[in-house]
């Protein structure tokens, strides 16, 4: 009598259609992982694309309110890059306030897409608010809302800044209204 010998393992046949198998579901799921990157690439540029039209809208919206208005406007109004005065004060000792007066410059460049800002106190050494301008402009006006060309008449300055999401190249843009607070008071 001939003993049959009990056989472990697959067949040649079974492991060729198992690595097939396999392979159409890597291939399906590879797809999957794909685009899943993409989105979540595309989403994080987005997400810094606004993340920078803040920082640089909000900075630019501080310094503005700072600025001074009123009888003592020292203002360049430009409708690209502003530069005016504003009132810093120092304590030089426990007791006294020292007025202080920086030129600040909000500047900008469109070949290097760049948004500055500089103070006359550092030197005008400009510190790079954003780097992916798209636009920037500024109105400016007096105390009825209507616009004005008259630097002792500013109020309220408006201004647009407009970023370029660098992956999908679309504009994201953030409109902000600034009221003075250095004002001549019989002014404001």
């Amino acid at each position: 009598m001939v003993a049959k010998r009990m056989q472990a393992g697959f067949t040649l046949v079974e492991m060729v259609l198992s690595i097939a198998i396999m392979g159409v579901l890597a291939a399906a799921s590879s797809r999957f992982l794909v685009g899943s990157t993409q989105v979540y690439q595309g989403n994080a540029q987005y997400s810094e694309t606004l993340d920078s039209l803040r920082y640089a809208s909000d900075r630019i919206a501080r310094e503005l309110r700072e600025a001074t208005g009123g009888t003592n406007a020292n203002f360049n109004m430009s409708a690209t890059s502003p530069q005016y005065s504003r009132i810093d004060y120092l304590v030089s000792n426990g007791n006294s306030m020292t007025r202080n007066t920086p030129t600040v410059t909000i500047g900008q460049n469109t070949a290097t897409k760049i948004v500055t800002i500089a103070y006359s106190t550092t030197g005008n050494t400009a510190q790079t608010l954003t780097n992916r301008l798209q636009s920037l402009s500024f109105a400016y006006y007096d105390t009825n809302f209507a616009t004005t060309n008259s630097a002792t008449s500013v109020r309220y300055i408006d201004f647009t800044l407009a970023l370029t999401e660098p992956t999908s190249g679309q504009a994201i843009s953030q409109r902000t209204l600034v009221a003075l607070r250095n004002c001549n008071a019989t002014l404001c």
